[in-house]
């Protein structure tokens, strides 16, 4: 395998699948690990929200053979935008909503997606803006660790895959899971972070979407995929059990026997 084969800036036309209305759908195959085993395709996919399918995405969706969809958003993001599925073929669901915690008013209001109503006041700029995002990423590590664990149990299950993980974006909270996946299969750091940073491909779409024009700093930077916000959860494992290894550990209860599953499920 060349090393373009698993660059995941460059390997956009097989990882990307080509989805009308859910640009950021992705599968994580390819990546190599440390070890140089390489992760299959076709086992798991990220996206964000899934409410605009038109319907030959619907059909695509299906050839995809997708068994169990975790889904990471609130109630009431559900509620705004639920998921269109293929009636041929609908996935089981299994709901994981992820809402970091939030320590002041301005937190409160970027978590409920108010960053445009944040900017407007004048007060926060982008250095607030990734202050907030790192906290909210390790917020996400610190206070749901019963949901990454569930994850790695389901993907660690034959009959659970081809699986999905997604938020609303596909970005932050889905961003987090995978990224703990594919540490777990010993990919290096480099290319996680690199393949979370994907997702600042979207920014535009997202500005187009908003019908706001250009954002200002402060919204740009919360719509983008930073290193510093992910660099900020794998901190928070490491102060809290030590280093990632022990946080999946000992923080997710993910011993070596479900490791080993794990890599023996998603690595050729």
């Amino acid at each position: 395998m060349s090393s373009k084969d698993n660059d995941a800036s460059v390997d956009g036309r097989r990882r990307f699948v080509p989805l009308e209305g859910a640009r950021n759908f992705r599968d994580i195959g390819g990546y190599q690990t440390t070890e140089g085993a390489r992760i299959r395709y076709g086992q798991l996919y990220r996206s964000g929200h899934l409410a605009e399918l038109s319907e030959s995405d619907g059909d695509r969706f299906a050839d995809l053979a997708i068994r169990l969809v975790f889904d990471l958003r609130t109630p009431d993001e559900v509620a705004r935008q639920p998921s269109r599925f293929p009636d041929s073929a609908p996935p089981r669901v299994e709901p994981l909503p992820i809402s970091p915690r939030a320590a002041s008013d301005a937190e409160r209001m970027l978590r409920d997606g108010k960053a445009w109503d944040l900017a407007a006041g004048g007060e926060f700029d982008a250095r607030d803006a990734d202050a907030m995002m790192q906290r909210f990423y390790r917020s996400f590590i610190v206070d749901h660790r019963e949901s990454w664990s569930r994850i790695l149990h389901r993907l660690a299950d034959a009959e659970q895959r081809p699986a999905l993980v997604h938020c609303a974006g596909g970005k932050d909270r889905t961003g987090t899971a995978v990224a703990i996946l594919l540490l777990v299969l010993g990919v290096p750091r480099e290319t996680v972070l690199a393949d979370y940073q994907l997702s600042t491909r979207m920014v535009p779409h997202w500005i187009a979407q908003s019908g706001r024009g250009d954002p200002p700093e402060f919204v740009r930077t919360v719509m983008e995929a930073r290193a510093s916000y992910l660099e900020a959860a794998l901190g928070a494992a490491d102060e809290l059990c030590g280093s990632f290894e022990s946080y999946v550990l000992d923080a997710l209860g993910i011993g070596e026997s479900l490791q080993a599953k794990l890599r023996s499920a998603f690595l050729e």
